[in-house]
């Protein structure tokens, strides 16, 4: 962007993905960027640092009962099995008691058989009850289910000695898909059979296991890399489901995965995407993305199967595919006509988050599509009192990065968002106030709101945030001295850190400031030095332009200078020519050797 002739880098960090957890149907669950520079900014898939600012992508997890318990943690039925076997002689065969739980159709049919048979239950039993409660239970049946589970559970803590692959497997699952309170004795004597059983689990039984891992949170440590490499070595049997669901695992868990897994799992899946179903398809790109997965052939098979599945995405899988494919640069126009077309009707579906994703998305791959956007708009609108600080900021984000101005949405954004500044975090109030400076807001009850509470945040700004910050305060004529000397007193300690492109625009944000302190100057300087090499040719014209409105003299910065411009002056542009020249006759005491003045004159003509 180009303010007052000097072009200035917009940047705004992104969210890290590092507590993010499986989506249920029922749309309950909540939310995922790193810093990479350039015009879209960053942090780091997508919540490490100061947990949230870029998009917060949800995973959709695979395909789960609703959790939790209306109940506030009191039994909805009573509890019916006796622990102790009774004295009736009469018995049911194992088989005959492994059909009868087979044959049920309905969860109190199940509950029945387990209230008459369940002191008989071998492991088998166990774990096909478990299987069948997830099976059979309703969204309605979730407390039912849930206390069910917790019923089978001391009997699997009986009979787990007596378990393989399979049935360890799918008792943890079942935990992990029904929900609600988790016995932790289990699931610690679980991971240990795990452990000495593993040579026994199959495919399915891995992808179950480290789907159920993920899920629960479990404590695995190193167990984890033993069952990456057990699943890396039955990669070739793993379903698409299974492909998808351990993908997605891994990358929750954050687990360090080496090139032959991820070379493993790549050549499996583009075989085997056209068998990927939506959720599927939208997780399994949502990992790829966390793990740095950039292979050319999956990502074109996948944008291939998923332009025919998008009917079948729901809202959520909807925004986190576009979310993604911006977080990974791919801008397929074919993809992203289809996606338009199905989004925009569905809009009224998307929750505050999506709304927020999908608009971020659609700035960051530069989508101008005038329908789209009015019709997001349209329903962002309504639902702005349900955007948490993030999907604020990130909203006005986009908003500034597409060049939108409508005044009716800014008003009700700044509404919502004054009530909400106390819980923005650093890099949420940096980033609002940069849009709000590209945008021209200039409400001033809002921005003082806003620099009270970054006032007490200043600390937690990264170089980043620092440097955007001090932009926007120049834009938007900002004149808090209170504020200014607390910002100058956080960025003299954190100047190390900035890169060429923060010390350049900092600099000319304090020029135009008029900021005359020589102990953040004198550090500037010092640092700049260092950086010099890396500046580029817009740096380093922008650099003298504001050394020279700050009537700097360092002769041993400006030989440094001198000495980079001289290299560098072929890649400026005629405006960073014309700046260069106007600072040089302007500061006479710089001593510019006559050679790079004549280069100067013959770059201007």
């Amino acid at each position: 962007m180009v303010v007052l002739g000097i072009q200035v880098k917009m940047e705004v960090q992104e969210q890290a993905w590092a507590d993010e957890r499986p989506i249920w149907p029922g749309r309950g669950g909540k939310r995922t960027e790193p810093q990479t520079g350039g015009d879209d900014g960053s942090m780091a898939a997508g919540n490490t640092g100061h947990g949230r600012t870029s998009p917060a992508m949800r995973p959709a997890g695979p395909s789960q009962a609703g959790r939790g318990s209306a109940s506030g943690g009191q039994r909805s039925r009573p509890r019916r099995i006796s622990y102790e076997h009774d004295s009736d002689e009469a018995t049911t065969s194992p088989i005959a008691l492994m059909e009868k739980i087979g044959g049920c159709r309905d969860l109190s049919s199940l509950d029945q058989v387990l209230a008459d048979y369940g002191p008989r239950f071998n492991y088998r039993h166990v774990s096909s009850a478990m299987t069948k409660i997830v099976k059979l239970h309703r969204r309605q049946e979730v407390d039912m289910a849930q206390e069910m589970v917790q019923d089978l559970s001391v009997l699997a803590l009986r009979e787990l000695d007596s378990m393989d692959g399979g049935p360890i497997s799918s008792v943890l699952w079942a935990l992990a898909k029904v929900g609600g309170p988790v016995n932790p004795t289990l699931v610690q004597r679980i991971l240990v059979r795990t452990k000495k059983e593993l040579a026994s689990f199959n495919a399915h039984d891995i992808s179950n296991l480290v789907w159920a891992i993920a899920t629960l949170r479990a404590p695995s440590n190193d167990l984890i890399l033993e069952i990456v490499n057990a699943a890396e070595r039955s990669l070739p049997q793993f379903e698409a489901q299974a492909l998808s669901n351990t993908l997605w695992a891994l990358a929750t868990m954050e687990v360090p995965l080496d090139a032959s897994f991820l070379e493993g799992w790549i050549e499996c899946a583009v075989f085997k995407l056209p068998g990927f179903n939506a959720q599927a398809l939208s997780n399994s790109l949502w990992a790829a993305a966390k793990l740095g997965i950039e292979d050319k052939d999956f990502i074109a098979t996948w944008l291939s199967e998923a332009k025919l599945k998008l009917p079948a995405f729901n809202e959520q899988a909807l925004s986190n595919s576009l979310l993604v494919t911006a977080k990974l640069g791919i801008k397929d126009e074919a993809f992203i006509a289809a996606w338009l077309g199905e989004a925009k009707p569905r809009l009224p579906g998307f929750n505050a988050q999506d709304l927020a994703n999908s608009l971020w998305a659609v700035a960051k791959l530069g989508i101008q599509d005038e329908a789209f956007i009015a019709a997001w708009f349209s329903v962002a609108k309504q639902k702005l009192p349900g955007f948490n600080a993030q999907e604020l900021s990130n909203t006005l984000w986009a908003t500034a990065k597409l060049g939108i101005v409508d005044e009716a949405f800014i008003a009700t954004w700044l509404s919502v968002a004054k009530l909400k500044l106390p819980g923005f975090n650093a890099q949420e109030l940096s980033n609002t106030l940069w849009a709000a400076a590209n945008l021209g807001i200039k409400d001033e009850a809002f921005t003082a709101s806003c620099l009270r509470v970054a006032k007490l945040k200043l600390p937690e700004f990264t170089a980043q945030a620092l440097s955007n910050t001090l932009w926007a305060a120049d834009k938007l004529g900002i004149e808090d001295e209170v504020f200014i000397a607390a910002w100058l007193s956080v960025a003299k300690l954190k100047l190390p850190g900035f890169n060429a492109q923060e010390l350049s625009n900092t600099l000319w944000a304090a020029a135009n400031l008029g900021i005359q302190d020589e102990a953040f100057i004198a550090a500037w300087l010092s640092e700049a030095k260092l950086k010099l090499p890396g500046f580029n040719g817009q740096n380093l014209s922008n650099t003298l332009w504001a050394a020279d409105k700050l009537g700097i003299e360092d002769k041993a910065f400006i030989a440094a200078w001198l000495s980079e411009a001289k290299l560098k002056l072929p890649a400026f542009n005629p405006l960073d020519v014309r700046q260069v020249a106007t600072a040089i006759a302007s500061s006479e005491s710089w001593n510019i050797d006559t050679g790079f003045r004549n280069m100067i004159k013959a770059r201007l003509g």
